[in-house]
């Protein structure tokens, strides 16, 4: 088990291939490092996010860098171990590929988001995404620059949207966190008619 303090760097992009790391309590971001681009945050996933397995599996050097974006506990799995368990039951890379399957449609998603041209879908589906991951007790524990980083969207519009989807029922904000009041809800917003740009 690992601790981690908040902006405490867990990988670089570049960083040798060591294992899994999963969340217990916290959230982990995932940043993209882009030449030329000052904002990197793509990702944030909190208990039971699993972060490292395509090094993990081929023994690439990192491709992201993950940083902690509040104090957390976190599981390391080294590679070590990853191939004693994989060569005394070959069932077990039958998990591994699930968890590869499930980041990459995680990442297909954030990709569907950032192609949505009206903001409050598109921080709708971010949202939607990111209750997924158990962010803070029942709410999403991301602050509006976050969300602003995360969505590619300016403060103001991410502001309005937020305001626009509490207004419809289907968030509630809080301090410090946003709470999807049903993902149900939200889901039929982002499937539904086109929002009028804020």
């Amino acid at each position: 088990m690992l601790w981690f303090g908040k902006s405490d760097l867990v990988y670089d992009a570049g960083d040798e291939a060591s294992g899994l790391f999963g969340v217990v309590e916290g959230h982990l971001e995932v940043h993209l490092p882009t030449p030329g681009i000052e904002s990197t945050l793509s990702y944030v996933g909190g208990p039971g996010s699993w972060y490292g397995d395509i090094a993990a599996v081929t023994g690439q050097r990192r491709k992201i860098a993950i940083i902690a974006g509040s104090d957390c506990q976190v599981l390391r799995l080294p590679r070590r171990e990853i191939a004693r368990m994989t060569n005394s039951d070959p069932i077990v890379w039958r998990y591994f590929l699930f968890l590869l399957a499930r980041n990459y449609a995680k990442a297909m998603n954030v990709v569907a988001a950032l192609k949505q041209a009206d903001p409050v879908r598109r921080v709708a589906f971010m949202l939607f995404i990111l209750s997924e991951e158990s962010l803070g007790g029942g709410g999403i524990g991301v602050s509006q620059s976050d969300l602003a980083e995360l969505t590619h969207l300016g403060r103001s519009k991410v502001n309005a949207s937020l305001k626009a989807l509490e207004a419809g029922g289907h968030i509630r904000r809080r301090y410090g966190s946003i709470e999807v009041t049903t993902t149900t809800g939200l889901r039929d917003f982002i499937a539904g008619p086109l929002s009028r740009d804020p």
